[in-house]
């Protein structure tokens, strides 16, 4: 029983963060949202999707960012700040890190195709 609610409260937070990836969400509120631990809540994670909750918010965000830069013009500031992160710079240093390439550089490949 125990681990059937950890599985809801897991599903839970995924619900929470694919629906308010844009805003500023704190793993805090998503381990109180699943009513565990946040280390209880990041160790779930980990085990169900091998990554934390932190870094699956920061996975959501790149993946609609990506989505942005193949389907509109927007200017790089404005779907950095559109998908929830709160400068440039951590946009275009994750997602160099996510993707291997900047976002500018991600556009114009997925432009040419």
């Amino acid at each position: 029983m125990k681990q059937l609610q950890q599985s809801h409260g897991i599903a839970k937070v995924v619900s929470q963060i694919r629906r308010d990836y844009t805003q500023n969400i704190s793993i805090r509120d998503l381990a109180v949202a699943a009513g565990l631990s946040v280390r209880h809540l990041e160790r779930k994670f980990k085990e169900s999707f091998g990554v934390g909750p932190r870094q699956f918010l920061i996975n959501t965000r790149l993946l609609a960012a990506s989505q942005r830069l193949r389907e509109t013009q927007e200017g790089l500031a404005e779907i950095a700040y559109a998908c929830g992160f709160s400068d440039h710079s951590a946009f275009t240093r994750d997602f160099r890190r996510h993707f291997g390439v900047t976002p500018r550089d991600f556009r114009r490949r997925e432009q040419t195709n």
